[in-house]
């Protein structure tokens, strides 16, 4: 698995201490805010209601994880994903995640080896046979890998964890 952080809210740290601030009717910028100040009310932030957390978001492209993985991880409905098509994509040339139990299980690890090689032999065979992509697909496993981009705001990230 890789993790790549894409993009994220610039000057996070403001945003957070300005929606607090405006939550108490504060009339300073926090941005002019002394190191003590500041940490005094990021503690208060961390031990309250955690709505300002939502305004920080963090955007990450996962990949070489498998779709049973991506599965799991959208079922949170936390967050925003846009993952990599079967229904378009030829996915001929991607992996599949052996488990580690199947690897360690000689006999397993030759039917695993066997039944991959059948579907994806099967999968081109139906490609090369003019059936759509989109159709296709419905032979592949979860095991195969893909990627996906997900974004989670902070407290989304902070209650995951």
């Amino acid at each position: 698995m890789k993790v790549t952080l894409l993009n994220h809210t610039p000057d996070a740290l403001d945003l957070l201490l300005r929606t607090k601030n405006t939550r108490l009717r504060f009339e300073s910028d926090p941005a002019t805010w002394s190191a003590a100040q500041r940490a005094e009310h990021l503690a208060y932030m961390r031990d309250t209601i955690k709505s300002s957390w939502e305004m920080v978001d963090y955007v990450f492209e996962i990949s070489g994880v498998t779709r049973a993985f991506t599965h799991q991880l959208v079922r949170t409905r936390t967050g925003s994903y846009a993952q990599e098509s079967q229904r378009t994509v030829d996915v001929r040339d991607s992996e599949v995640n052996k488990p580690a139990s199947v690897a360690a299980s000689s006999e397993s690890n030759d039917w695993w080896d066997e039944t991959i090689a059948k579907v994806k032999a099967c999968y081109v065979g139906l490609i090369h046979g003019h059936i759509p992509v989109q159709d296709a697909r419905g032979i592949l496993p979860t095991n195969m890998t893909t990627s996906i981009v997900a974004k989670f705001n902070l407290r989304t990230l902070h209650e995951m964890g």
